[in-house]
């Protein structure tokens, strides 16, 4: 993969605003994979000083979006320890196979890590959820997405839009070719509409060290809600979205104002943050691949 591709399919990565922060990450790894694979051949030097260098690249390519910089980093601590290896003369522990196919291959186990730990945490939500529950929720996540798929067509849904570009809307249309009964609502309404639910449920693009939760905006709001009127606040995610970063070191990402769709207003007085936090206090519980971790 030459660098100039190598840099559209970042920037591609870079403007995604409609997959989760799991599924970016994946797709990070999978960047990373075509890459390592269209480098077999080059000398070691030249593989490993690459790899490198678009690893360091893709790991600042959504900084709200924790986990992508943390699957990156988690492939090239594989990378130095494979690099080194060959370096040492001791490539015999890959197996027969170039560095570059292995540590491709290291992508992929990654990958589809990842999607097992989606499902296994998906598994533990949806039995947490009665079949006569009403869930409230914003965005779109794929860990939610897995979770609806494991619970009864008598389960209800509320979801709101999720603006500025109303992921939720998508969410409603695919909970409503599946079957359940679903009410769309806007963000503004969320405070009225909490006390018909059940529990409040969201996805997870970080999960800072004191607990706090980074997700869509809108995720605090409804927390705070819910909260207020003893509605249990769920976040169902993969345990590697867990980090060690504190809210001053988060970098909140900043979007092109254009997509609030207020054209009649100067854009220099508007402002389009995509994500928020959710101190842990908020939190009833977060459910992971490796069960429930209570609030």
């Amino acid at each position: 993969m030459e660098a100039t591709e190598f840099q559209k399919k970042s920037a591609t990565l870079r403007s995604d605003r409609s997959s989760g922060a799991s599924e970016l990450a994946r797709q990070a790894l999978a960047l990373l994979r075509a890459s390592a694979l269209a480098l077999d051949g080059a000398s070691v030097e030249q593989f490993c000083a690459t790899m490198e260098q678009r690893c360091t690249a893709l790991a600042q390519v959504r900084p709200s979006m924790v986990v992508v910089a943390t699957q990156v980093e988690r492939w090239r601590a594989e990378l130095r320890r494979v690099c080194s290896l060959v370096q040492k003369g001791e490539e015999g522990v890959l197996e027969s196979v170039s560095a570059a196919v292995f540590m491709a291959d290291h992508a992929a186990r990654m990958m589809e890590a990842s999607h097992a730990a989606c499902a296994q945490a998906a598994t533990h939500m949806a039995q947490i959820i009665g079949p006569q529950h009403t869930i409230i929720t914003l965005s779109s996540s794929s860990t939610l997405t897995a979770t609806f798929t494991r619970v009864p067509k008598s389960v209800r849904f509320i979801v709101a839009e999720s603006r500025p570009l109303n992921e939720g809307v998508g969410v409603v249309q695919h909970l409503l070719e599946c079957g359940f009964h679903v009410t769309l609502i806007t963000e503004a309404q969320l405070g009225l509409f909490v006390p018909r639910a059940d529990l409040a449920l969201l996805g997870a693009d970080a999960v800072l060290a004191d607990g706090t939760v980074v997700n869509k905006a809108g995720s605090y709001l409804l927390a705070l809600a819910a909260h207020a009127v003893n509605v249990p606040v769920y976040f169902c995610h993969e345990s590697f979205k867990e980090s060690l970063l504190t809210r001053a070191e988060l970098e909140i990402e900043a979007m092109d104002v254009a997509e609030l769709g207020h054209i009649a207003v100067p854009a220099s007085v508007q402002r389009n943050l995509y994500f928020d936090c959710t101190p842990a206090h908020l939190i009833s519980a977060r459910v992971t691949e490796l069960g429930v971790i209570e609030g």
